[in-house]
């Protein structure tokens, strides 16, 4: 019988002991990165039956991937990385992590401490790299066979714990190995009886507390429900775990006017919405005021909603999300339930209420049809096609342009897509690609990908990975030579300012690339041919460049602000 790779010296088992423990909290993908260090990692994941292995060339699309990965499935990934500046690489993708309540488990190798400080190469000090954005970080010492099986692995369980504790968040545990990193036997009498102290381990499960909020607060939001005349409802960014039909209950019982966020995959599901975007919508609040809102999910990518509250700075406002911080940047007065569990819906008793939202909807309509007219291929247009006719039931936004596009001009109902996602905590324009992949590898389901051409720059090194993807992913690459949403603020009346340090307008070859990548590679210019393209489904990763023009852009917006205004109340 094949003798375990961890079985042939300390530092192997040290590692056995770690996979296993993070096996235990329910992690099933590892995504590691190349590098010497890290060999132990690499030897005994070949044989752990309870975790698949992910092998990524560059760690800033590694760290991404397992965002999505962890998105996919609600639980922990795992990254492990060489020691050095490496585990810095992370950094964005764990903030984006922090900021969402995503769970991550960072393995960072590392070098004996008395090498920290020494110029030793390829080190140093690695335990305040990802500080201010962790749930907990565990140094752990170099093996040592002082240190019993039971004992590290208590040590080990502790830490990860925490990063299961509602809110959920990234764990760091900072590794140092020493020589030998091969598979190789050097056992000593003590290093053997760590070993043999390791048959006294059993798998466990390895969970934090979930939250549920006091009695008195959903109290409040009953009393909220029921004072109100004019009420609101905003619908953010759920995620993936919420429970939808407890929300789409509550929204259609009470058939409160909506405010939903692309987000929260209802937009275009209820009768009873309105677009925080548009400037009708804008006027419509100024004459509707309501006396109540009730928020559930996380923030709205619009930000007219915090406009328009700054100016009712002691509405009565309920929020239900797991947030952990403040949801508020308008600083107004609120009411934060800060649950993951929105069941607790269900048992709310409903008023009569009568929509006060058929202006808004027939004018919505009205501002569809003149999208679908509009003769050249635009955002709206590409949102309005893809939320129609894809074949795809799950859509990855990217920021700036893309997610507004589908937040803010999409009213019909969708053929297909029922989850929609982004990186929304932070809203980065990097690793999109990786965080797509990541979604997709883990979730073993096809996934339409929209994103601008600035952020699949910044996301080059994650094409190699999609093209080697084993689920279908469809990128759509919205070229439009850079950032060109900032046209639309009012920087763009300074051109000499805006060109080209903010818009940084590029020739750049996105074929090109692709080959390079062995990715297959489409360009679509007319939206007959868009039309063709999302009639087929995907059967592999794609990348799908889509040209438009900003100011076909600007011309569609300045004919949907000009469509009659309708009475709304």
């Amino acid at each position: 019988m094949k003798q375990a790779n961890y079985t042939k010296n300390l530092s192997l088992a040290w590692c056995q002991v770690i996979l296993d423990a993070v096996a235990d909290t329910g992690a099933s993908h590892v995504f590691m990165s190349p590098g010497y260090r890290d060999a132990p990692f690499a030897a005994v994941l070949q044989e752990h039956p309870r975790l698949t292995t992910v092998s990524c060339m560059d760690e800033r699309a590694s760290g991404y991937m397992a965002l999505g990965a962890a998105k996919a499935h609600q639980r922990p990934a795992v990254l492990i990385c060489t020691s050095g500046t490496a585990v810095a690489n992370y950094l964005p993708a764990v903030i984006e992590a922090h900021k969402e309540s995503i769970p991550l488990i960072v393995l960072s190798c590392d070098r004996p401490i008395e090498l920290i400080h020494s110029g030793a190469n390829q080190t140093i000090d690695q335990s305040q790299v990802l500080g201010a954005f962790l749930k907990d970080y565990l140094g752990l010492p170099s093996p040592e066979d002082q240190i019993s099986a039971p004992t590290l692995r208590a040590m080990l369980t502790r830490s990860l714990e925490q990063g299961l504790i509602f809110p959920r968040g990234v764990v760091h545990i900072n590794v140092p190995l020493r020589a030998p990193l091969e598979p190789q036997e050097y056992k000593t009498d003590r290093s053997q009886a760590f070993i043999n102290s390791m048959a006294s381990l059993r798998p466990t499960i390895i969970e934090g507390q979930s939250t549920r909020e006091p009695k008195g607060k959903v109290g409040r939001l009953e009393d909220l429900i029921h004072r109100a005349e004019r009420g609101l409802i905003i619908l953010g960014r759920l995620d993936e775990s919420a429970d939808r039909v407890a929300i789409e209950e509550l929204v259609r019982g009470l058939s409160w006017p909506c405010l939903a966020d692309i987000g929260s995959s209802f937009k275009g599901h209820l009768d009873n919405l309105v677009d925080a975007e548009l400037p009708q919508t804008q006027e419509w609040l100024e004459t509707y005021q309501p006396d109540a809102v009730l928020h559930l999910g996380r923030h709205l990518v619009s930000k007219y909603w915090d406009i328009y509250l700054q100016k009712r700075p002691n509405l009565p406002y309920v929020v239900v999300s797991p947030e952990a911080g403040s949801q508020n940047p308008a600083f107004t007065a609120y009411t934060h339930i800060r649950s993951e569990d929105y069941q607790f819906l269900d048992g709310l008793a409903l008023p009569e209420q009568k929509s006060a939202t058929e202006g808004m909807r027939a004018w919505m309509e009205n501002a569809s049809e003149l999208v679908a007219r509009y003769p050249h291929l635009t955002l709206p247009g590409l949102a309005q096609l893809i939320m129609k006719h894809s074949h795809s039931q799950n859509l990855f936004l990217g920021n700036s342009s893309s997610i507004r596009a589908f937040d803010t001009w999409y009213f019909d109902s969708p053929q297909h897509v029922k989850r929609v996602d982004a990186n929304r905590g932070a809203s980065g324009i990097e690793g999109l690609v990786s965080t797509a992949t990541g979604l997709a590898l883990a979730s073993g389901e096809a996934w339409d990908v929209v994103l601008g051409d600035v952020s699949m720059i910044h996301d080059l090194n994650s094409l190699f990975q999609l093209s080697i993807s084993p689920a279908p992913l469809r990128v759509f690459l919205v070229n439009n030579n850079g950032g060109q949403i900032f046209r639309k603020l009012p920087l763009g009346q300074f051109p000499s300012v805006l060109n080209p340090l903010v818009t940084t307008p590029h020739e750049f070859n996105f074929q090109g690339v692709a080959q390079s990548a062995g990715l297959a590679y489409k360009v679509v210019e007319t939206k007959d041919a868009l039309l063709a393209l999302l009639q087929k489904a995907p059967r592999a990763p794609e990348l799908i460049e889509v040209p438009v023009k900003i100011e076909d852009d600007l011309e569609l917006f300045d004919a949907i602000k000009t469509l009659p205004r309708r009475k709304v109340l």
